[in-house]
């Protein structure tokens, strides 16, 4: 046989045989497919029917026990724009009409269109039937999906908050639908027809739990609002107050102060709609922020007005300043600011209070230490930066266990301090409470202190009242304090004595040292490795997070198993990751080695 033919049978069986393994790869994964459509249940479709099926039932039901009334059928566009006919009451009058309107049962005959799958529980509104079809891709994608009985545009309009048009909240809607957000619109729904809907006479001003509230909608506070940023000199405080708020302001008279000095409180959400028809002082609309900025965007972009955003951490002014940039391109930021000053940029530190420092400045309250465990070392610079612009320095005693018998916060530039005494001489930390904070004073402040006071004349020790300390604010509600606590804190410095008040500092300075070195050993990652502990150090687990999945949380209910109490977790805010630890002046060197070993093991688990 010639080679070329033996070479062309070779290549033709060759071929042949890769065809027929195809085709039965194919098959095979065909009959695999088959089997997992099979076996794959469409959950919202499940719930559909299993809604559907009682609806059903009660529709026949009450349609016999009406005398059979006739149905119309309309054409609505479905699913992927392919019309359907949807069955509604035809010519419902008299008895039968109230009966349906009482019972709220105008849409009962649709259940019908449930059950066979036309329509979804939830979804996009029903369209009318339009033999053109539309060319906004907008409009096409919200006819891919199927339409729904319920829908989030009609929760709007029972809430009185469709500020948006039809189209923007399907859309939405349409492009963030999961099977959750869905149950929650039914709830929203149900609660909403009970309570959240109906025509009512609204005030301008209501109030709820003697909290005054500004009743407008959401064009007329986004309208007030730009009016008020083209006025120069004093601001203006908006505040939002949801149902949640509204039952802090029962019990914190701090926060209720804050929404008293507002000058504009808006109601906000679903829950303050629901109070408002139930104490019959019905609220106007929903207005709350997250719907409100976007239209404020656009009427600051309009009169030429800017933004100044003030972020709750780090980055998230920047990130909203982006998002500014992106939607609303004319609309100015002026600028971009957080509540954090950055501790491992020590230098910057009092450059950031010089530039905060003002006229309006009353106060402002520092940690010295602070949280991460960091001595501020330039704390005389900023003390005289506050007290020449008028304003007190506070000091806040929870880590006053750090510089114990090493510095006074007196000579530090602090005005007023309270001292933790549950904390740093009676109990020690996360032993919980009860707590007690003695308040300690300068010359400056020592006339205003609140009455009775111990003092030394020549008479001996006495009780000081008004008539010793005339410009004294008065008497508080429990000036005596926690006794049990103030007997405690006191026996503890009398055993330990003044030497013994000086080594706390030294031995909670050491061990906090001692465990940062061994844990930097052992592979964790200091928060600030360029600084020296204090009382306490902060270290970051976002490498360990990056590379094994394992957060902080993980290692805190993890050290649980071997028998010890967590650290604090995720505070102090700018520490990703974050394990905060104090181990104390009173724990021993073995007690230490055993909690390094035990985060080694953790660290080496993961």
């Amino acid at each position: 046989m010639p080679t070329a033919i033996v070479e062309q049978s070779k290549r033709e069986f060759a071929r042949k045989q890769s065809a027929t393994l195809r085709h039965e790869t194919l098959t095979g994964l065909a009959r695999q497919q088959a089997r997992l459509a099979f076996v794959r249940v469409d959950w919202s479709r499940l719930f559909a029917v299993a809604v559907a099926l009682p609806f059903t039932l009660l529709f026949v039901v009450i349609w016999a026990l009406m005398l059979f009334p006739r149905c119309g059928r309309q054409r609505r566009i479905g699913r992927h724009g392919h019309a359907f006919l949807v069955y509604d009451w035809k010519n419902l009058t008299g008895l039968r009409g109230r009966l349906v309107s009482a019972l709220h049962l105008g849409s009962l005959p649709r259940a019908w269109n449930l059950l066979r799958g036309d329509v979804a529980l939830v979804g996009p509104r029903l369209e009318p039937w339009s033999q053109s079809p539309s060319r906004e891709r907008s409009v096409r994608r919200c006819r891919d999906a199927a339409p729904g009985m319920l829908s989030l545009f009609s929760l709007r309009q029972m809430t009185n908050i469709d500020f948006d048009d039809e189209l923007t909240t399907e859309v939405s809607y349409v492009e963030t639908r999961s099977w959750r957000k869905d149950l929650g619109l039914v709830v929203r729904i149900a609660l909403a027809s009970l309570y959240g809907g109906g025509s009512q006479v609204v005030s301008p001003v209501i109030h709820h739990l003697g909290v005054r509230i500004d009743n407008l909608r959401m064009q007329e506070a986004c309208e007030w609002i730009a009016k008020r940023a083209q006025w120069r000199g004093r601001g203006a405080q908006v505040s939002f107050v949801n149902a949640h708020c509204m039952n802090v302001s029962c019990t914190d008279n701090l926060y209720r102060d804050v929404l008293q000095r507002s000058e504009l409180v808006l109601a906000d959400g679903i829950g303050m709609k629901l109070a408002g028809r139930l104490l019959r002082q019905p609220v106007a609309q929903n207005v709350n922020g997250t719907d409100l900025f976007p239209l404020l965007c656009d009427s600051l972009r309009k009169q030429g007005s800017s933004l100044y955003l003030l972020g709750g951490e780090p980055g998230v002014a920047e990130e909203v300043e982006r998002w500014v940039n992106t939607n609303y391109p004319g609309c100015k930021v002026a600028g971009t600011h957080h509540g954090f000053i950055p501790a491992n940029e020590e230098p910057l530190v009092a450059e950031a209070i010089r530039s905060a420092v003002g006229p309006r400045t009353a106060g402002i309250m520092l940690t010295n230490p602070s949280t991460l465990g960091v001595f501020e070392r330039r704390i005389v610079e900023i003390a005289s930066l506050v007290h020449a612009a008028g304003g007190l320095l506070y000091y806040d005693g929870a880590n006053l266990n750090a510089i114990l018998g090493k510095v006074r916060p007196g000579d530090m530039g602090f005005d007023v301090m309270h001292m933790n005494l549950h904390k740093t001489f009676a109990t020690p930390h996360g032993g919980g409470g009860p707590g007690a904070g003695a308040i300690a004073a300068g010359e400056r402040l020592a006339p205003f202190l609140p009455v009775p006071i111990v003092g030394h004349g020549a008479g001996g020790w006495r009780w000081l009242d008004v008539d010793d300390l005339p410009r004294s604010i008065g008497r508080l509600s429990a000036f005596m304090g926690n006794t049990g606590v103030l007997l405690r804190a006191y026996v503890y410095l009398r055993l330990i004595g003044r030497e013994g008040v000086a080594r706390v500092a030294d031995y909670a300075t050491l061990n906090a040292n001692y465990l940062l070195a061994r844990l930097r050993a052992a592979g964790y990652t200091p928060a600030y490795p360029g600084r020296r502990a204090s009382h306490e150090f902060s270290l970051t687990l976002k490498g360990e997070a990056a590379a094994f999945g394992v957060r902080a949380l993980d290692v805190g209910k993890r050290l649980l198993d071997y028998g010890m109490h967590a650290p604090t977790t995720y505070f102090p805010l700018m520490v990703p990751e974050c394990l905060l630890i104090e181990p104390t002046e009173t724990e021993a060197k073995e007690t230490l080695d055993e909690f390094v070993a035990a985060l080694a093991a953790i660290r080496a688990e993961a």
